[in-house]
C-alpha cells in the first residue's frame, strides 16, 4: 500500500476537468399512460433503486419494453456503467451489472478510453462533495452537466488506475456478498414464517387437530384476533433525556433490515421513541410500498432512540414475539393490507397505527413461538454481525478512497 502511495505522488498525471474524461448520457420516461411501453423486461431505472451506498444496481422495481426505449428519451446503459441521481435526491451512485435503461432524473456516465470504468466508480464517489455544493435549481436541487466541468482531477496512468480500483472494490467486493448473505437469511426467514404461520405446517403440525374457525380451519389452541395481541403500535417511551442519542431517519431503513445499525449520532429534535428489539415500519408512500422495515438490534438494553414520524414502532408484548414481530411486518399479506389503508393526498399517503393495528390474524400458542424464536433468533444475530462488519469496511474503505484519489 506504501508503496502504491508513492507511487501515485510520485508518477505524472493528466489533468483536466471531471466532465472532460467521461460521457454523460440522458434517460428518459416512457408515456405512462400507453401501456405497450411499460411491464416489459428492461428494468427502467430511478433512484430508489440505489440509494443505499453499495456498489452494483442489478434490478429495478419498474421494468419497460423496447417499444418503451424507441419510443422515449430514455437510454439503455452497458453492463459496469455507472448510473448518478442529478435531480431532488443528487448524487446517489451505482454501478451497473447488466444493460439497463433509466429516468431523466438521472446520468448515465461513461469513461472515455483514457479512464478505467472501475477507477471512474470511485473518482465519482470521492466527487460527490463537490458536486453536491455547485447543484442548482430553484426548487430541485439539480446536477448539469455543467457541474461537471467546475470540478479539476487529475488522473493517473491506466495501470495506476487498476490498481487502486482492484484494491477498493476488495473492500465492495466483501459487501456484496454480506449483503446477499444477508437477503438469503431475510429470505429464509420468511419461508419459515410462511410455512408455519400461513400453511400451518410448523413442527409436529401432524400430531395437531384442525378446528374451524373465522378464517376458516385453524390448529387448535390457536386464537384469532388482532395484532394487538402481539405488539403495542407507537408505545409511550421516556427518554431521560434528549440529547446524543441514536437518531434514524427514513434514509437509514432499507427494503431489507432484520437488524440494522446506526453510524452516527445527533441530537434529535423530536420523533419516534423506540427500544432494542421494536420493529421500525415505514408508514409513508412510496416507502411503504418498497418495503422499508427495521429490526433494532444494536442499542443498549436501557438506551432508547429518536427517529423519524414516518415509521411506526411495533413492540413485542411478550420476548418471544420479538422476531416474530418483524418478521410478520415484512410479510407480504400484513403489508397489502396496510398499503391499502393508506389515505392522504397521492404524495403523502401514509396509513395510521390505529389501521394496522385492525389486522386479523391467527396467534399461535406459546411452544410454537418459543420454538420459531429459538430457530430465528440465531439468523438476527447473523444479520447483525454482517451488518456491523460492512459499517467497518466502508469506514476503511472510505479511508483509503481519501488517500488513493
Amino acid at each position: 500500500m506504501s508503496k502504491l502511495l508513492a507511487q501515485i505522488n510520485t508518477v505524472p498525471t493528466t489533468n483536466g476537468t471531471l466532465g472532460s474524461f467521461v460521457d454523460l448520457i440522458g434517460g428518459g420516461t416512457p408515456k405512462t399512460t400507453v401501456k405497450e411501453y411499460w411491464n416489459g423486461d428492461i428494468p427502467w431505472l430511478s433512484v430508489v433503486d440505489f440509494n443505499n451506498d453499495t456498489r452494483w444496481v442489478s434490478d429495478a422495481e419498474k421494468k419497460i419494453t423496447i417499444e418503451g426505449v424507441n419510443n422515449s428519451a430514455t437510454r439503455i446503459l452497458n453492463k459496469d456503467d455507472i448510473i448518478i441521481s442529478a435531480r431532488g435526491t443528487v448524487g446517489a451512485l451505482a454501478q451497473l451489472t447488466h444493460p439497463m435503461a433509466f429516468n431523466q432524473s438521472c446520468y448515465g456516465i461513461r469513461a472515455k478510453s483514457e479512464l478505467d470504468q472501475s477507477y471512474l466508480f470511485y473518482l465519482l464517489k470521492s466527487s460527490i462533495p463537490k458536486l453536491t455544493q455547485i447543484v442548482h435549481g430553484a426548487v430541485f436541487d439539480t446536477i448539469t452537466k455543467d457541474s461537471f466541468e467546475q470540478i479539476n482531477v487529475s488522473i493517473p496512468s491506466l495501470s495506476i488506475q487498476k490498481k487502486i480500483a482492484s484494491i477498493l472494490s476488495a473492500y465492495d467486493a466483501k459487501i456484496e456478498n454480506n449483503n446477499k448473505i444477508i437477503k438469503n437469511l431475510e429470505a429464509t426467514a420468511q419461508t419459515i414464517f410462511n410455512e408455519w404461520f400461513v400453511n400451518f405446517k410448523f413442527p409436529a403440525y401432524e400430531k395437531v387437530k384442525m378446528v374451524e374457525s373465522e378464517m376458516g380451519e385453524i390448529p387448535e389452541g390457536w386464537e384469532f384476533g388482532s395484532v394487538k395481541n402481539i405488539f403495542e403500535i407507537n408505545p409511550p417511551t421516556k427518554v431521560a433525556e434528549i440529547v446524543d442519542v441514536p437518531y434514524v431517519e427514513m434514509r437509514d431503513l432499507s427494503e431489507s433490515n432484520m437488524t440494522f445499525c446506526f453510524e452516527q449520532k445527533r441530537k434529535p429534535t423530536n420523533g419516534s421513541r423506540f427500544k432494542n428489539h421494536d420493529t421500525l415500519m415505514a408508514r409513508i408512500t412510496p416507502c411503504l410500498e418498497n418495503g422499508k422495515t427495521g429490526y433494532v438490534n444494536c442499542l443498549e438494553d436501557m438506551e432508547v432512540g429518536v427517529g423519524s414520524t414516518e415509521f411506526l414502532v411495533l413492540r413485542p408484548k411478550k420476548f418471544s414475539f420479538r422476531e416474530f414481530t418483524y418478521v410478520l411486518a415484512r410479510n407480504a399479506t400484513f403489508r397489502s393490507f396496510a398499503i391499502g389503508r393508506m389515505i392522504g393526498s397521492s404524495g403523502r399517503q401514509r396509513v395510521s397505527g390505529e389501521d394496522i393495528g385492525r389486522y386479523q390474524f391467527v396467534k399461535p400458542i406459546s411452544n410454537v413461538i418459543d420454538k420459531f424464536h429459538e430457530i430465528i433468533a440465531p439468523m438476527f444475530n447473523l444479520v447483525k454481525a454482517y451488518s456491523e462488519e460492512n459499517i467497518s469496511l466502508k469506514s476503511r474503505r472510505d479511508q483509503l478512497l481519501a488517500k488513493l484519489i
